[in-house]
């Protein structure tokens, strides 16, 4: 029988089974979706049921936990170095964006969204040869990025 959002409201913070011989704590998660409280009760010292996560012990010495916050990768797809090479692309597309537009290459509207770590705006035609300077400093010869050691 499935029960209405009204009773889950008015359901005390205890729950009370067994006729009144076993008393546990009501789970503490809420629904995204209906923003009600859930009915389940509570596990044994913990503040949600089973479905809420209440099973899920995590990381527990102290090794474990600094292993885990080292990583901070989802699903372990992607390394940090990864993430900080692709924002350094994606900061010097945002730049090159500067320039064309600083140079009227292009009147297309900008990219949409957050910008990059490590990204300044262009603003001025001497920002962007400063720029430019810099990156010819900095890249290797061309032809010498292409060749493989045999």
């Amino acid at each position: 029988m499935p029960v209405s959002p009204n009773v889950l409201e008015t359901l005390p913070p205890r729950l009370v089974t067994a006729g009144g011989h076993i008393s546990c704590a009501r789970c503490q998660a809420k629904s995204k979706r209906t923003k009600q409280q859930c009915g389940a009760p509570a596990e044994r010292g913990k503040r949600v049921c089973r479905f809420h996560g209440a099973r899920s012990t995590g990381p527990t010495t102290l090794e474990g936990r600094r292993r885990i916050a080292h990583r901070k990768v989802q699903h372990g797809n992607e390394t940090r170095e990864a993430r900080a090479e692709r924002s350094e692309k994606s900061a010097l597309l945002a730049h090159l964006e500067d320039i064309m537009h600083v140079t009227t290459m292009t009147t297309a509207p900008r990219t949409r969204g957050r910008k990059p770590l490590g990204y300044t705006p262009i603003t001025a035609l001497a920002g962007a040869l400063d720029f430019v300077a810099r990156q010819l400093l900095h890249s290797s010869p061309p032809g010498k990025q292409n060749q493989r050691k045999n």
